[in-house]
């Protein structure tokens, strides 16, 4: 056994160290990686049947017989992979199917004859891994709709016809991966959204039709749908994906939009839109993607605004609004979005603020609670500047100023400005660690100090701190 534990530590520390499989990036002793065995005997299949780990990989191993599965079997780990295993006969099924771990890993098995398939929906195991199907048959995904298992893994497929999709669509297990599968045909999607599993996931599509959308969200147990090759629209395409009622829709390629298919998007039911790919946003888009009724609207592909857009957005009902690679806000549209009554304002394209700038942020109305104002775009936030943005006043409530990329000891020295005192801004700033709650107690260090001076005798552990507190402030000044 030690031997096959040295060889197996050596397998995981050759793996680097964000690649390692994530029972054995925290600890190594959970893993044995032995892909470099091509066989293994039956004493060493009883010494890992011992093993007290959660994985082990035997992924070098061309074909296993029913003794080796039935010690194996015995292992009371979680993960075990044998993806080089080509075949297995009903006996070494049988055998194999009594180990009671999480994830079996079969991914190097093409086919599968009808014996071995009958004894492969008694395995035991709560997720089997079958990526090396090539092909879902329908006598395969009959049979395999009997396994009363977790979930199952077919991502090798490439497609998957009606029949097969209506034989799985009645098996009782939550989950259901086809992430090879690049398009998926309706009368396939209609089966599969029968199924009452809890979530199907096909992270490998690339044509985003109207049924493919409808099967992912009535599938996908996710708060997100990510559309990543969708550039364009289309009237079917946006009715379908308002079928979303949940999370986050994000098209971070979508090129352009109209006001007709901004309309359609103004009725779909997420709570937040990003559409960062957006170049451009004409005036009349605009007004009609203000209708919609989300939280967050993300439109940070833009790199710059006409007054008219920008003067509808301004009338949006919306809580946060992100533009965040628009570098050239003149004074005139700062006053304009100033006026929009959201809460959350991301401007992260400003790279520096001037006065002119910096009057109509300071003038922003805000939501009248509490208000958050990012700049991530600044590095230097001169005093006057400050200052202005300071003396914001909304419609009552505060404003968090975030500004996150200035320089710390210049953050420090800003944090300690006297006008924050009476401000209703709060500054958000990488504030050095030595230097951030020194001026909030400097009341109390100088107290301290003067009581230090008329008992020097006497003095407490919080007292020196304070003394020294004071000390370093004034020469910071």
């Amino acid at each position: 056994m030690e031997e096959l534990l040295l060889m197996g530590d050596e397998g995981v520390i050759a793996i680097n160290g964000p690649d390692r499989p994530k029972p054995c990036q925290q600890n190594r002793q959970n893993c044995l990686i032995l892909d470099e065995l091509d066989g293994i005997s039956l004493d060493q299949a009883q010494a890992l049947s011992t093993f007290n780990g959660q994985y082990i990989s035997l992924n070098g191993l061309t074909e296993l017989t029913p003794e080796t599965a039935t010690l194996l079997a015995k292992w009371p780990g979680r993960f075990l992979l044998l993806n080089g295993v080509v075949e297995l006969d009903l006996p070494t099924a049988e055998a194999l199917g009594q180990w009671k771990g999480k994830s079996l890993y079969l991914d190097g098995i093409s086919d599968f004859g009808a014996k071995t398939l009958a004894g492969l929906v008694k395995f035991k195991a709560n997720h089997l891994s079958l990526n090396g199907l090539e092909q879902l048959s329908n006598s395969v995904a009959k049979t395999i709709a009997k396994w009363p298992g977790k979930r199952l893994s077919f991502n090798g497929i490439e497609s998957i016809g009606s029949r097969a999709a209506r034989y799985l669509s009645n098996w009782e297990g939550r989950e259901l991966n086809f992430d090879g599968i690049p398009k998926i045909g309706a009368e396939a999607a209609g089966a599969l959204m029968t199924w009452e599993g809890k979530t199907l996931t096909l992270k490998g599509i690339e044509d985003y039709s109207p049924h493919t959308i409808q099967l992912i969200a009535s599938t996908h147990n996710s708060s997100v749908l990510e559309l990543t090759s969708i550039t364009s629209l289309t009237t079917e395409l946006c009715l379908a994906i308002a079928v979303w009622d949940r999370g986050s829709v994000s098209l971070p390629k979508l090129r352009v939009i109209d006001p007709k298919m901004a309309r359609c998007v103004s009725k779909w039911k997420a709570k937040n839109l990003y559409l960062d790919g957006l170049p451009e946003l004409d005036a009349s888009s605009a007004r009609a993607l203000i209708k919609w009724p989300g939280r967050k609207l993300s439109l940070s592909g833009l790199r710059s605004l006409p007054l008219a857009s920008v003067r509808a957005l301004a009338r949006w009902k919306g809580s946060q609004l992100a533009l965040n690679r628009i570098r050239d806000w003149t004074p005139e549209s700062l006053d304009i979005l100033s006026k929009w009554k959201g809460k959350h304002l991301e401007l992260g394209g400003l790279t520096e603020v001037s006065y002119e700038q910096a009057a109509p942020l300071a003038a922003w109305r805000g939501s009248g609670i509490e208000n958050a104002l990012y700049l991530e775009g600044l590095k230097s936030l001169p005093e006057p500047i400050a200052m202005t943005l300071a003396s914001w006043k909304g419609s009552g409530g505060s404003l968090n100023l975030h500004v996150p990329n200035l320089k710390p000891k210049e953050a420090s020295k800003l944090a300690r400005k006297n006008f924050w005192k009476d401000s209703n801004v709060i500054l958000h700033a990488n504030i050095d660690t030595a230097a951030a709650p020194m001026r909030i107690d400097l009341d109390k260090a100088r107290a301290s100090n003067r009581r230090s001076k008329n008992s020097k005798n006497n003095i407490t552990e919080e007292e020196r701190f304070f003394l020294a507190l004071e000390r370093y402030l004034e020469s910071e000044d």
